[in-house]
């Protein structure tokens, strides 16, 4: 990452490493429910088989993606409050967060 001091740059992986956490685990509720419901007969193979697959993509998405953008994207829909991240990174990247609220 450019222009970041090493201490932007481990919170940064931190606070990915922290939504990543999050997006799978709550996907992983939803592949539990698929599951189940799967097993009861009320959701085909088909349909199960493609919630696995977009599965996999969350974690390409996570890689790919910017990770400044990533952040601000969610700390403005509230996956993140405002006091898990640092006054000094947060300043950095304010501008984003704004633009991404609006």
């Amino acid at each position: 990452m450019k222009n970041y001091s090493p201490a932007e740059e481990d919170e940064i992986h931190r606070l990915m490493a922290r939504l990543g956490d999050d997006e799978r685990e709550k996907y992983l509720l939803t592949l539990e429910k698929a599951f189940r419901a799967w097993k009861k007969g009320n959701v085909s193979f088909t349909e199960l088989d493609s919630l696995l697959m977009r599965y996999s993509q969350i974690k390409v998405h996570q890689v790919q993606g910017d990770p400044i953008l990533t952040i601000s994207d969610a700390l403005a829909e509230g996956r993140l409050d405002r006091d898990q991240i640092s006054d000094e990174l947060y300043n950095r990247i304010e501008i984003v967060v704004r633009l991404m609220k609006h």
